[in-house]
Formats: C-alpha cells, sequence, structure tokens
C-alpha cells in the first residue's frame, strides 16, 4: 500500500542525458507545495534538458493531477508530468 507520507527522489543519470523527479506516496493539492520548490531546482541543474516528473508509484488526488498537468500545459512547470499515477478514491490507474 502506498504510504501517506510524500516522498521524492531526484534521478540524474551519470551522463546527464536524463533527469527525473519520482514521487511516492499520498500527492494532495496541500503537499504540492513541497514539490514545486524542488522542480524548480531540479530545472536549474537540467541546463536546457528535459526534467520528467513520475507519480507511477504515487497515491493521487485527482484535484492535484489536474493541477499539475494544467501547470505543465502552460509551461509554468519546467517537466514532463507522467499521467499514469494511482487516482487517491478511485483505486486504479488512470
Amino acid at each position: 500500500m502506498t504510504s501517506e507520507k510524500l516522498s521524492v527522489v531526484v534521478r540524474v543519470d551519470l551522463d546527464g542525458a536524463q533527469i527525473q523527479i519520482a514521487a511516492t506516496g499520498h500527492v494532495t493539492t496541500s503537499n504540492l507545495h513541497a514539490l514545486y520548490p524542488i522542480v524548480q531546482r531540479t530545472n536549474s541543474l537540467a541546463d536546457g534538458r528535459d526534467v520528467e516528473m513520475d507519480l507511477t508509484g504515487a497515491l493521487i488526488e485527482p484535484d492535484a493531477l489536474e493541477q499539475l498537468q494544467g501547470y505543465a500545459m502552460l509551461h509554468e512547470l519546467p517537466v514532463r508530468v507522467d499521467t499514469v499515477p494511482v487516482l487517491a478514491g478511485a483505486g486504479l490507474a488512470a
């Protein structure tokens, strides 16, 4: 079962070709503010490379997913959001 606590890991390939932010646990609209500084810092290290946010191991509330996707579409967040997380309350992969 997924933890209620939000955990974030930043992965960088040794050659720097791929940078990924992987979040696990429970992603809510209340704890999204904790992800944004991590995204900004990771993007500053990316030097123009794409940064991917992997939420496949997270339990994500639909409202939180909608916010993340909205920011990504507006290019407010410099990441591509993997949209196949487990939805909170639904119990099914999207």
